[in-house]
């Protein structure tokens, strides 16, 4: 229950984020923030643990998917690479 409403706080968070205008680097920042409090240990990875800790960060995203290189870690790199492709500037923003 926990997870679900850390979940549905976060995404809120995004889509108001997004509704407001908020350009990519302001998304990124905002996306930054959201992974370091999600890194528990602050070692600049996400384990499969603290992203299920945190409900996702608010992307309804498998863990599995955000681990690129496969090593078994989220590196913040990896997340905004996730953040980038699944939450693209609206066409707004684009131009």
């Amino acid at each position: 229950m926990r997870h679900s409403i850390v979940f549905l706080i976060l995404l809120l968070l995004v889509s108001g984020a997004r509704a407001q205008g908020f350009d990519t680097r302001t998304m990124e920042s905002f996306a930054t923030g959201l992974f370091e409090q999600m890194d528990l240990d602050h070692d600049g990875f996400l384990t499969a643990e603290e992203y299920a800790h945190a409900g996702g960060g608010g992307f309804p995203v498998d863990y599995e998917l955000l681990d690129l290189n496969g090593d078994g870690v989220v590196a913040k790199s990896e997340y905004l690479l996730a953040v980038r492709k699944f939450h693209p500037p609206t066409h707004q923003q684009a131009i």
